[in-house]
């Protein structure tokens, strides 16, 4: 499968992805804190789309924000987005009153792009099946983690559910997602893992880098 036609298809899905997506506020919490998304640390989102994550960093006072996407139409929305939850942040107290962190996003692979800090966590959310070589992202992003860093691939919907939608609407760019017992042979080598959950309603392995 070729980077372009990932490209493509996200670019063409962006206008829209927002109006699609669905906040689940009880499980994005669970996930969140198991990811250890904390005040002031430095977070690498990886695929972060049109930065559905993004408000949630910002009311947990992290440092920093490197959000990564291959998808220029979902870059460009995600710093639109970004540029209006600061505006909302500076006039409206109820956002968050630490502040404010940097959100710095860049249209990149995320499997070679070279950053120029480490990371305390790297967030994979609603993303990894679009990874078609899942030892190469967990390679990397072991790279650009500080040590004892954390990775946290995670979702907010069941593995087979996920699946299904993906040979409805996605099956040209994604791959099944990983049972959790074959991702944590693929992560143990450069993670301890210390989080798996994988029910229907909710799918996350996460782990300390070694």
């Amino acid at each position: 499968m070729s980077q372009e036609k990932i490209i493509n298809f996200f670019n063409k899905c962006a206008l829209y992805w927002d109006e699609w997506a669905i906040r689940k506020e009880d499980i994005l919490v669970q996930l969140l804190d198991n990811a250890k998304i904390t005040a002031g640390i430095d977070v690498l989102d990886i695929a972060c789309g049109t930065g559905f994550l993004f408000s949630d960093y910002i009311r947990r006072n992290v440092h920093s924000v490197t959000a990564i996407d291959l998808s220029p139409e979902m870059v460009r929305i995600a710093k639109e987005k970004t540029k209006k939850l600061f505006d909302n942040k500076i006039t409206n107290s109820n956002v968050c009153e630490s502040p404010l962190c940097s959100i710095n996003i860049i249209c990149g692979d995320a499997q070679t792009y070279q950053f120029d800090k480490l990371f305390d966590v790297a967030m994979i959310f609603n993303a990894f099946p679009h990874f078609m070589e899942p030892e190469k992202i967990i390679v990397a992003t072991a790279k650009n983690l500080k040590y004892g860093g954390r990775i946290a691939i995670s979702h907010d919907i069941g593995r087979q559910e996920l699946d299904h939608h993906h040979q409805k609407k996605a099956s040209e760019i994604s791959i099944p997602l990983l049972h959790q017992d074959d991702l944590i042979k693929l992560m143990t080598p450069y993670f301890n893992i210390d989080v798996v959950i994988a029910n229907n309603h909710m799918f996350q392995v996460s782990g300390i880098k070694k």
